[in-house]
């Protein structure tokens, strides 16, 4: 059953149609990890682990990445593109003291005293989803010169995370912000406990549509923090990374050899 006029369908059929003699330009490679291509514009990669692995402080070294030339972080980029150096992190779980450790954290890593202006962070834990969702498309309406937009976390831009159709509905808003205002949307999600997956039907349909999932995990005795990749949609998947914090700085090292899950899956 057509729910739409004929004529509306018809005109978005025309505006879908491939055209002959059309090249498109070149793909925007954004996040490369251990010098692999992993996210580009206009597609979505998802972070996961589980609670307290590490996410965050990968997330502060990529974004770290971003913001400094010096950063400790070596072996991930995120290499925004000249003429739209702005990126920015909408953060839906962290208290306002954890908010604001987390900044501090990305100066520590990207070894600056103040953040650049092209960088923005909201803390939006008070906002309910839709307001969320809302709030992140104004903000890329304003921001045309943003490539870069972290969700941390994505389970509070959905309702139901075990519900098939929210689930489907929010990777199709997905879809359409990255298509919609050209950038490269980075997304964070729990394991869960018991089988290790990525959490509930939203797990199971980011694991189906994101560009590539990194898992990041942690050894509990010597506290390295291991990123390894998880679903990647090309056959490039980089070597197991790994940062521990040593002697009050964070520094990359070789990931423990005993450690089951460093190995390539």
């Amino acid at each position: 059953m057509i729910n739409k006029s004929i004529t509306e369908i018809n005109d978005r059929l025309l505006l879908r149609h491939y055209k002959r003699d059309y090249v498109p330009a070149k793909e925007d490679v954004v996040l490369v990890i251990g010098g692999k291509k992993c996210g580009t514009l206009q597609n979505f990669v998802t972070f996961t682990g589980h609670a307290k692995s590490g996410k965050s402080t990968y997330l502060a070294g990529t974004i770290a990445r971003a913001l400094s030339f010096d950063a400790k972080i070596r072996s991930i980029d995120l290499v925004l593109p000249e003429k739209r150096r702005k990126l920015c992190l909408f953060d839906t779980e962290q208290s306002e003291h954890d908010f604001y450790a987390s900044l501090d954290k990305i100066k520590r890593m990207a070894c600056i005293d103040v953040l650049p202006e092209r960088f923005n962070a909201f803390a939006v834990r008070e906002d309910d989803t839709d307001v969320i969702k809302q709030m992140i498309e104004v903000y890329l309406i304003n921001n045309p010169d943003c490539s870069v937009l972290i969700i941390d976390g994505l389970l509070d831009c959905i309702d139901n995370f075990n519900d098939e159709k929210e689930s489907k509905k929010l990777i199709q808003w997905l879809k359409y912000i990255t298509k919609k205002y050209n950038v490269l949307v980075i997304g964070v999600i729990h394991l869960t406990k018991k089988d290790n997956n990525t959490l509930g039907h939203l797990g199971s349909a980011l694991d189906r549509y994101s560009q590539s999932v990194v898992e990041i995990s942690k050894d509990v005795e010597s506290g390295t923090m291991i990123m390894q990749p998880r679903l990647m949609r090309s056959d490039l998947e980089f070597d197991t990374l790994a940062i521990t914090y040593r002697s009050g700085d964070y520094v990359e090292c070789l990931p423990p050899a005993i450690l089951p899950n460093t190995k390539k899956r």
